[in-house]
């Protein structure tokens, strides 16, 4: 990013001098004050291409939920092994995609720990009606939250929190206002504030006064002043490898939640030395943590492996998903890694029958041919994709 600011700013001396450069942060301030939300909030993404029961998660309902303010979301609930003795967690995504992308890792959180997932769509993406801003998806996980609270069929008492990236901020605010409700909170990849990452994707911006930047700031989502109050059980799980979110700002997180003192009891920050913004959810050792985390802080006298299949052994468990075909991100890492030849026994498909094929069948038949596709989100992009190998082959 700083490599590309600095050619624009070498064009505009070129074609207009000292004036051009002099307006160059200007304009890049008036981009970042009109076009924020749609930087932030990457909602393009409308229709969904998979459901829980592609994933071994049949025990599963679609919720609607009506915010406070009048807004209709949509949310999956899937439950795990044991619904009324575990935990359930509410997930808050990231700030692009939707619910959909993530049921590979609510698989992999399901099998490893037991618990029960309400996987909230934020308003404004896939299915959830409105338009995305801080204070719409604070109502958004305020809505989550009351709902799971009014449910029968699940433990009330035992509800967690957990957010990635964008949904880091939601997490930590709605712990914040709700820490009482609350048995615990995890952040994964998460920042401290939208102005300190402006600050790191636009670098001259950080020479402006704090009341100048915050001005130009329509979204603020402060995590850094809020989290030094919590005493709930924390769990962090930081990529050190993080291309998006510089990894200084979990660590500042982090220390502001312990203060001058102890973490709150049971919290523990968790490095992954290879994790990368949006792929540290894949590394072997990842659920192990968050199955300690969840049987540390489950109500006592309840089930706390809520139900997970053999969870002292995670980590070997782990290492045997990288080579099962049950899962997107494990049959990425089958075509982009080791031998690359195709093998030639395999069947050539029509073009008819691979526009048939849901995604999860494109995936493994790309996998099998040894065909990178970890950088596919659409399901257009898999069909193309394939068809062109198909076509080499032929």
């Amino acid at each position: 990013m700083n490599l590309l600011l600095c050619f624009f700013a070498w064009w505009a001396y070129q074609n207009f001098g000292l004036l051009g450069v002099l307006m160059f942060p200007t304009m890049m301030m008036a981009m970042l004050y009109f076009r924020q939300n749609t930087m932030l909030y990457v909602n393009t993404m409308k229709s969904y291409q998979a459901q829980p029961p592609r994933f071994n998660m049949p025990d599963y309902e679609e919720v609607w939920l009506t915010t406070r303010d009048g807004v209709r979301i949509f949310a999956w609930l899937i439950r795990g092994p044991r619904p009324a003795e575990a935990p359930t967690m509410m997930f808050f995504h990231g700030n692009a995609g939707t619910i959909a992308e993530r049921l590979p890792n609510a698989e992999g959180l399901i099998k490893h720990t037991g618990c029960n997932l309400l996987l909230v769509e934020y308003r404004g993406y896939g299915t959830s009606g409105g338009d995305p801003t801080e204070a719409g998806l604070l109502a958004d996980g305020q809505a989550a939250l009351d709902h799971l609270r009014g449910r029968k069929d699940i433990d009330t008492d035992n509800l967690m929190v957990f957010g990635r990236s964008l949904g880091g901020a939601v997490a930590i605010a709605l712990a914040h206002a709700n820490e009482g409700a609350l048995r615990g909170m995890i952040v994964e990849n998460t920042f401290t504030s939208i102005r300190e990452m402006a600050g790191a994707l636009f670098p001259f911006l950080a020479v402006l006064p704090d009341a100048w930047f915050e001005a130009l700031l329509d979204n603020h989502w402060h995590s850094d002043e809020i989290i030094g109050a919590l005493r709930l059980p924390s769990l962090f799980l930081a990529g050190k490898q993080d291309e998006i979110v510089p990894p200084p700002q979990m660590v500042e997180l982090w220390d502001r939640l312990r203060g001058a003192g102890e973490p709150p009891q049971h919290s523990a920050f968790v490095p992954f030395p290879a994790g990368k913004h949006n792929d540290t959810w894949t590394l072997p050792g990842y659920y192990a943590p968050i199955a300690r985390f969840l049987r540390a802080t489950a109500k006592p006298g309840t089930a706390k492996g809520g139900g997970a299949t053999e969870p002292e052994k995670e980590p070997e468990e782990e290492k045997k998903d990288e080579t099962d075909d049950d899962g997107w991100t494990r049959m990425s890492a089958e075509g982009e890694e080791g031998d690359t030849t195709p093998s030639p026994l395999l069947e050539i498909l029509s073009d008819a029958a691979i526009g048939d094929m849901s995604v999860q069948q494109l995936r493994s038949s790309l996998a099998k041919r040894k065909v990178a596709h970890g950088h596919c989100v659409e399901k257009a992009e898999l069909v193309e994709l394939l068809r062109d190998t198909q076509s080499r082959l032929s």
